[in-house]
């Protein structure tokens, strides 16, 4: 993928984001669109992640001396499981708390904010991502 495309795909993302954050708080708002947005991001990122998790956990687990970012792509994507559940169980109908699902997308949109810096504001010369 090259840097052009990641950053339109970034971008369209923060605007559907956008969206969804103004279709749910305007007076009268649905949540149907931050219920979409969560479970297509959720769904997005832990098919990205989904490669790179063994190999996290196979070179943190020997090591005698781990930290937090030992396990960042084990913590994303528990966080973003935890979302798809969620978002997943209120589109079925059933009862989610509403702080539950504007959490899991307070969580896509601060993800979203990171990776949207880093694609627009810090190069990498060395091998050409972002």
């Amino acid at each position: 993928m090259s840097n052009l495309t990641f950053q339109i795909i970034i971008v369209l993302i923060c605007l559907a984001q956008l969206a969804a954050l103004i279709w749910g708080v305007v007076p009268r708002g649905s949540r149907s669109g931050v219920l979409i947005v969560n479970l297509l991001l959720s769904v997005g990122v832990l098919y990205f992640l989904w490669p790179y998790l063994r190999p996290e956990i196979a070179e943190a687990r020997p090591s005698p001396e781990t930290d937090i970012w030992s396990y960042k792509t084990s913590i994303i994507m528990l966080v973003e499981l935890v979302v798809f559940v969620t978002s997943v169980r209120a589109i079925a109908g059933r009862y989610v708390p509403p702080v539950l699902i504007w959490t899991g997308f307070a969580a896509n949109l601060l993800l979203s904010l990171v990776v949207f810096v880093y694609a627009f504001f810090v190069e990498f010369p060395c091998c050409g991502l972002l």
